[in-house]
Parts: C-alpha cells; structure tokens; sequence
C-alpha cells in the first residue's frame, strides 16, 4: 500500500473523527459553500494535512480549495465566452461586448480543454495513489490529451497548478514549464506558464497575491533567458496602488505573448473585481479569448465562482460539466478512501507523563447544517401556529384573554396548535424546489427553480377548494390529476385564512399561463405572503446571490411590488447563512449587501435596519413594536419583525413569543422568526411540549429530510423517488 494510504485499522482515533468529518461534509455540500469555512485555517501550527488537534481541519481545507477549484474553471469558461463573442462580433468596447452577451448562450468554446487539463491532473494524482512518481505521471497523461485549445502555453498552467497545491512554488513553475515543453512552446512561453502555475497555487490556497509581494516571489523562479517576463515583473513589482490602470497595461505590453498575457492578468486580476478584468483584458492585443481566459481563471482561483457576476454564471452551457470534474478531481486530492496526506508525528509532543496518543475528548454538541436547516422548517411551523391563534387580534385582546404576558404556549384546537396557509405554502416551496433539483440532475442547465415553484403552488391551489382543471392551468392539460407525494395528504386540503393575494395570484396564472416575476407585473402587492413561504428557498444553492434571486422568483409569481419580493429575497439569504453556521450579524450584513443590489430596496433597507437598531434594546412592548416596525401585514413589516424577535432575544422560545404578541399578522412574523431562529438554535431548541401538540410536524420533518437527502452529492436514483417528486 503507498505511504499516503493509511488503513482504516491503523487511523488514530482523531484521524477517524477527520475522516468522518471529510464524509460527512461531502454528505452535503449545498448547505456548506466554501465561504463558511474562510479564515479557519489560519491557526498557527496549522499544516495543510490536517491537525490532530483540529479533526475539522483537513475537511475544511478540502472544502476550501474545491471552491476556488470551481471558481478558477468558471472564471476561464467566462473569460473564453467574452473572447469568443468579441471576436465573432468584431466588437471594440466594453459596453458593446455586456450588450452582446446579453442575448445569446455562454458557451465557452474551449471549455473541453479545460476539461481535459483537470483530467490529466486528476489522472496523475491517481496514479501517484497507485505509486506512480507524479512527475512522471503528469507528464504521461499530458501526452495522450488534448489539452492546450486556445490557451497555448498556459493550458499547462492548471494541470501543474492542480497536482502542485501542496507543493512548493518550485515544484509548481517546473511542472508547468516542463508541460509546455512538451506543447512545443518557446523558452519566454514556458516561463510564463511557470510563473502562471505559481500564482494559481497561490491563489487556490487563499494566500497573498499583493503585485509588489507576488512579483519578486515569481522573479525567483526565472533566469537570465526569460528577460522579457523579468522586465515585466519587475515592473509590476514598483506600481503604486493608485497608479493610472490604462498607463499600467500600456507598459506591460498589448497581450500578444506569454509575458504580457500573464503580467496583464496578474495587475488585472490585483486591481479588479471578478468580471471587470476579464472585459478589460477581451480589448487586449492578439487573442481575445486567450487573454480573458487566463485573466478569467486567476480571478476565480482567487475568490471562487461567487466572484463573477450571478447573470453570467447563470447563462454558461458548460458550468455543470466544470463542477463534475472538479469534484471528480478532489476525490483524488482529499482522503476519501482513505488518503491522508502524510505529516509530522504530533503523537510524541506531549509531556511525557501524559499518554502518548490520549483519546480524544468528547466534543461539545454542536450543530450541524442539517439540525439547522431542520430547525428552520420546524421552528417555521411552530412560530406559526402560536401566531394563528391569535392572528387577528389586537394586544389588548390578547392580554385579556392570555393574561398580561400576552400568549405563553400554543393554543389547541381540536387537540393540535393549528397552522396556517404560511405552513402549508412553506411546504409546497420546498416540494417545488426539491422537484426543480431533481429536474436540474436530469439537465444540468435547468437551473431556474420558479417553474417548479409555480407548479407547487398550483397544487395548493388546488386544495384550497379549487377543481384541478380550473387550479392547474397549462399542468392541468398535461395531468389529470395533481402528482407527487405532498398532494397525497388529505390534512392539507384546510382553508387556514389564504391570503386573497396569493388566491387571485394563482387564479390568474391559471388562466393566463404566464409567470408573474419582477419585470411581469401582475398587481402592487407588497403583503406578506411572499416572505412567509421563503425560507425554504435557503437551500436551492451554495451561492447567497443565487438563493436571493431565486427567492425573489418565487415570491414574485404572486407578490409584484419590491418590498413584496425582496423581503423574500433577505429572509432567504439570512437563513442561508445562519445553516452554514455564519453568526446572524453577519447573515445580516450578507443579505443587505445583497438587498442593495436590487431596484426598488430602499423601503426594506429602511425597515431591516430599523428592526436591527430597535434590537439593541433588547425586548420592547407590542406599543413600540407596532410604532416602529408596523403590524407585519405587509413583507418588509413582517421580516422586520421576525427578525428583531430573533435579535433581541438569547432563545427561541422567548423569540418565538416576542415576534407573536403584538397587534398584527402573528402568525405570519412567527413564521419568519421561528425560520430564523429556529437556523440559529437549531430543532432542539423547540420546546417538546409545544413540538408534541404541532398539527403537520411528521410532514413537516419528513420533507426537511427528504430536502437533505435531494440536496446531497448522491441523491436517490430509483423510479421510487421520481414518483415522489416528479421532475418536469
């Protein structure tokens, strides 16, 4: 067996608990994005194997580096489509070129070459499991492929770059040179791949790419030969940070050879958000594509996919065959089965009178993403049962009839704490999503969840005492009756006080078959509707930017005003971030800054904030509540609510009556609190007194579950589960 495979029966127990903690992790990466594990390995002592002392280390690092792996294949497709299309148009400018792309398919013309340099890396490493010398590997698999497109001598950049991760600068600059070499490239051309290859690695394990910095560390590995590169290196290594952009490029050269196309990425790609550098770097000399594909596969290398704009992601053709062959890739970079990469002996480093490999501590209970995300279902339902007891009563009726603390536990009727319509539409959202990601399998570019959605919501429609042939519209013409498994359950089929919003919303789409979004406007409706169902939507993607877009979508098949739809879009992002252990200030901070994006933001700007400030004073009465943040019967009231509810408190169920006990849409702000709050505290918070009397909470769990199982790398295959949620 080689060196770097260890037998299970020989793991110490921490390198049992890093291997579950790698499985477990890539049990489910949608709910743990690359972002939720930034600045943890910065520990000192920290080595890149993994540290004993830290079993989540190695997983987290793992996790990590596919990301920016991700990211740097995307930002190289993005760069080879704004080449292609500048060059196919003929176009001269920036505007021109945004204008362009806008109306036609991204299809990254070189991205089987991208593909092959990750197979031949990919091949390399596993052949290196197997006791090959990786040297040797590397350049074997390099012969038999195809591999340098339109990239030239930088296409040997990222397989040298994939395989030197760990490795020294050195290592990475020979390899690629060498692969160049054997592309027949001239002496300045390998050089530069080399030195392309050590900013990637760099870049890929998060580390300094500062110009001064990264200059002087790439000019050690150059000789007297490679003057040209050295000219421009040492040049970028004395640029000021507020030097004229234009006057910088127009020293470094027009992009027509190796060291102007890398020196050019490498002060673009410093200077410049992901996107931008790479339309910048299309006008450059020679090559369009060339030139934006390696500006383009720096930027992502450094800041992962989440650094381009969300429309472009959204429109590539070959994104789902780039996130295969990534992950394809660090199976053989991390320990799956079981590669652990090997490290100093830490077992003797303790003083000598204590053992010299301890058992491990049992760890704290902590949560993970899945009670989390399960929290947010549960303490969703749980907020608004409480709150619909109570739903159309003022606060003095509700002293009156609870006392003066207001409403303390759930109030049962007919022997369960009832819940609304925000309940049954929550479900129906989350049904329609895991039907869209089981659709997305089947067509990797089907990457709009609304459809699927609106499908949903028709089959609720449908139970709120409306005939499927009027409730389904054009799914109506295709179904005699409703599919799928959530329709079956006959408790859904009760009016709990729908909204005459979503009831009209609905009818309409099925008479008209036309998708209400934020550009189709169907009526001004900014009710809260939207917001109550959002939260599910949190799991559609790694990517917060896409979670909000595709939250706005959903609340605005039936919500036309910004506030109606763009509180959906908050609310998402916000339990997004709260799953993936993010502490809520920042989930905050991440859903404004998306928030600030949109049109139309400034009337929820307005309410988030104040909910935020009004939170700093801790609990408040239902008077101030109502005089600051409104009655919650319209979206930006309603999040506003929920969330202060969740802020001003240190427990769910204090939150949970917080958000309930004022004069307005109760159930509707306990629904977003308990969504919150329920991500932030996790399922176990729920008190079991008031889970055991829930009406819908076995439905409830079971679809949380079966969102978890969908939403994993190894979803359910068998004609089972597509009869469970049929994909369309």
């Amino acid at each position: 067996m080689n060196d770097s495979i260890t037998a299970l029966d020989e793991l110490t127990p921490n390198e049992r608990k890093t291997l579950q903690a790698w499985r477990d992790i890539k049990s489910r990466p949608i709910l743990l994005p690359m972002s939720w594990f930034e600045g943890v390995d910065r520990q000192v002592g920290m080595v890149f194997g993994g540290d004993r002392n830290d079993p989540l280390a190695w997983p987290r690092r793992q996790y990590q580096v596919l990301g920016r792996v991700m990211g740097m294949l995307v930002g190289g497709a993005l760069g080879d489509s704004l080449g292609a299309t500048a060059e196919a148009e003929g176009i001269g400018t920036g505007g021109g070129l945004l204008a362009a792309i806008r109306s036609r398919p991204w299809q990254a013309p070189n991205s089987a070459a991208l593909v092959s340099a990750v197979e031949i890396a990919t091949c390399a490493r596993a052949d290196q499991g197997e006791g090959a010398d990786l040297d040797a590997a590397l350049m074997e698999r390099a012969r038999e492929a195809e591999f340098a497109g339109t990239l030239g001598c930088f296409a040997a950049s990222i397989p040298a770059a994939l395989v030197s991760i760990t490795s020294p600068d050195e290592d990475a600059f020979r390899r690629a040179a060498g692969l160049a070499q054997l592309l027949s490239e001239p002496p300045e051309e390998c050089a530069s791949a080399g030195v392309f290859a050590v900013a990637l690695v760099r870049a890929l394990n998060g580390q300094n790419l500062r110009l001064d910095q990264i200059s002087e560390l790439l000019l050690e590995q150059l000789g007297s030969e490679h003057a040209e590169l050295r000219r421009r290196l040492e040049y970028l290594a004395t640029v000021r940070d507020d030097a004229n952009e234009q006057g910088i490029l127009a020293e470094l050269g027009g992009g027509s050879s190796g060291p102007e196309i890398v020196s050019r990425a490498l002060c673009l790609g410093a200077r410049n958000t992901g996107g931008w550098a790479e339309v910048l770097h299309v006008f450059a000399g020679g090559s369009r594509s060339r030139n934006a594909q390696v500006s383009g596969l720096l930027t992502g290398a450094r800041h992962g996919a989440e650094a381009f704009p969300l429309l472009w992601r959204r429109k590539l053709e070959p994104a789902g065959q780039l996130e295969s062959v990534a992950g394809t890739f660090m199976t053989e970079f991390g320990p799956d089965e079981v590669r652990i990469t090997p490290q100093p002996d830490f077992r003797n480093v303790n003083p000598p009178s204590q053992p010299s490999d301890p058992a491990p501590a049992e760890p704290p209970q902590t949560l993970d993403a899945h009670e989390r995300f399960m929290g947010s279902m549960v303490a969703g339902a749980m907020g608004d049962a409480l709150g619909f007891a109570i739903e159309f009563h003022d606060i003095g009726m509700i002293r009156r009839h609870h006392g003066d603390a207001g409403l303390t536990s759930p109030v049962l009727r007919d022997g369960v704490a009832q819940v609304s319509d925000d309940t049954q539409m929550m479900l129906f959202t989350l049904e329609g999503l895991i039907r869209a990601h089981v659709a997305r399998r089947i067509n990797p570019t089907d990457n709009d969840p609304v459809p699927e959605v609106q499908h949903a919501y028709q089959r609720w429609f449908h139970t709120q005492s409306q005939p499927w042939d009027r409730a389904g519209g054009p799914y109506a013409q295709h179904l005699q009756q409703p599919d799928g498994w959530l329709i079956t359950h006959p408790e859904l089929f009760s009016s709990r006080a729908p909204g005459s919003t979503c009831m009209s919303a609905l009818a309409n789409f099925a008479r008209t078959h036309q998708h209400a979004t934020p550009q189709f406007k169907i009526n001004d409706s900014k009710g809260c509707g939207g917001v109550m169902r959002a939260a599910p939507v949190a799991v559609w993607s790694n990517d917060p930017a896409e979670v909000f877009y595709a939250a706005v979508g959903t609340a605005a098949l039936t919500h036309s005003h910004p506030s109606g739809y763009l509180s959906a879009g908050v609310l998402s992002v916000i339990v997004h971030q709260l799953i993936r252990d993010v502490p809520l200030p920042e989930s905050i901070r991440m859903a404004r800054d998306l928030l600030l994006r949109w049109r139309g933001h400034e009337e929820q700007l307005k309410f988030l904030d104040a909910a935020v400030e009004l939170a700093k004073k801790g609990p408040v009465s239902p008077e101030e509540i109502k005089d600051t943040l409104g009655q919650g019967w319209v979206g930006e009231e309603a999040l506003a609510i929920g969330l202060y509810a969740a802020l001003a408190t240190d427990n769910l169920r204090d939150a949970l009556l917080l958000s309930v006990n004022h004069s307005g849409d109760s159930d509707s702000t306990g629904i977003v609190c308990g969504n919150i709050a329920g991500a932030l505290y996790g399922a176990r918070a729920v008190p079991p007194e008031w889970l055991a009397s829930l009406e819908l909470r076995e439905l409830v769990e079971t679809l949380a579950k079966d969102a978890l199982v969908e939403f994993s790398p190894g979803p359910p295959t068998d004609p089972g589960w597509t009869r469970r949620y049929p994909a369309w």
